[in-house]
């Protein structure tokens, strides 16, 4: 009983989140719940769609998956680009995920994340289908601030493309124009840099590098 009004409650917390956020026809469906004492904002320009058919609960964000005794950071969801999302993704308590003006984050479905994600995007970041992303990744398609040379900027943003069905261990940090193919398993505190172009590898390392292939993984 108790878990069933638990529940009722966090669907109207949700539904009257999505009323804000979303168009009325989306939003009437309640596709994404949100956990509590979030920092919710979409601006006026952004825009949040989806790939799948939009259906109750098909994105969790702020939710209690992830690892025991890892303490969790505020909870942010800040959109002022576009963010398309699939079904079945889990956002752990801790998620931040920034979406800058002009830029795009698409995540496909079946993507579970542990406490701590971040996600800041300023141009372009595409996360494939069936990922599992560690407690504390970090994925960041910019610098942060702009560097300058002869009054030109020198370190633009990159895109990053994650491919189908990737685990990404704890602590690791995916850096602007990075690649990570299908099938990859990127090891503990990595710092992935570059392009990689060959599925079913193990990459680990600062900077990143390829140790092993023909790698395949399970939940």
């Amino acid at each position: 009983m108790l878990k069933l009004i638990s529940k009722t409650f966090l669907i109207i917390h949700s539904f009257l989140i999505c009323v804000r956020i979303l168009p009325f026809k989306y939003a009437i469906r309640v596709p994404i719940f949100f956990g509590y004492k979030c920092k919710i904002k979409v601006a006026k320009k952004g825009l949040i769609s989806f790939s799948s058919p939009v259906s109750c609960g098909m994105v969790h964000f702020n939710s209690n998956v992830g690892t025991r005794g890892i303490l969790s950071q505020p909870s942010v969801f800040e959109i002022s680009g576009n963010l398309i999302l699939g079904k079945g993704i889990l956002f752990g308590k801790g998620a931040v995920i920034r979406v800058a003006k002009n830029a795009t984050l698409v995540i496909g479905n079946n993507l579970t994340c542990n406490k701590n994600l971040y996600i800041q995007c300023e141009k372009e970041i595409v996360i494939g289908n069936h990922c599992l992303f560690g407690w504390c990744t970090s994925i960041r398609d910019t610098d942060g601030h702009q560097l300058l040379s002869n009054n030109s900027i020198i370190n633009n943003s990159e895109k990053i493309i994650i491919g189908e069905k990737v685990w990404i261990a704890s602590n690791v940090d995916v850096l602007k124009g990075a690649i990570i193919p299908n099938g990859c398993v990127v090891g503990t505190r990595t710092l992935v840099n570059k392009k990689f172009d060959e599925e079913g590898i193990l990459i680990v390392g600062i900077p990143s590098k390829k140790v092993k292939s023909n790698i395949k993984w399970e939940v």
